[in-house]
């Protein structure tokens, strides 16, 4: 049964969880593995006034080259250079929205949840509840702790 598993990776512990899983699964299945990253642009103070802000995209920060470094250390730590290949996708946008477009080809959606709690979430928002809702394929979401069987 091939597909495809299209799974959120952060650098967090929760999503490096959530990439090990997605690669497992993926060789149960004989499917490919589409790890993602989404990244948006933090404003930071503008020096003409502390009132005003400016996008670090023009501050000449190689954003996408940060997040790729970053998305290629992860997989290197799950998968230590071997095992199953993994096409990955690095894009600016909200993850949410990021993940569940890149899934809406996708057999299967796979997120870390941080396990923050209702409040948090409810103030904050959580991309795995974001994922849930938006996506047209099934999500899995790994939890903080998963036990294995």
């Amino acid at each position: 049964m091939a597909g495809t598993i299209v799974v959120g990776v952060d650098g967090s512990t929760e999503s490096l969880r959530a990439l090990g899983w997605s690669l497992e699964e993926a060789d149960r299945r004989d499917a490919d593995v589409v790890a993602v990253i989404a990244w948006v642009p933090n404003p930071v103070p503008s020096s003409a006034t502390p009132f005003t802000v400016a996008d670090p995209v023009d501050l000449g920060v190689d954003h996408e080259k940060l997040h790729r470094e970053r998305l290629d250390e992860a997989i290197l730590e799950v998968t230590g250079g071997g095992a199953h290949p993994v096409r990955t996708v690095v894009r600016q946008g909200y993850a949410g929205d990021v993940l569940t477009e890149e899934a809406a080809q996708a057999d299967l959606l796979v997120v870390g949840s941080h396990g923050h709690g209702r409040l948090y979430s409810a103030v904050l928002g959580s991309i795995s509840t974001e994922c849930i809702r938006k996506a047209t394929c099934p999500v899995v979401v790994i939890p903080p702790k998963l036990v294995p069987r």
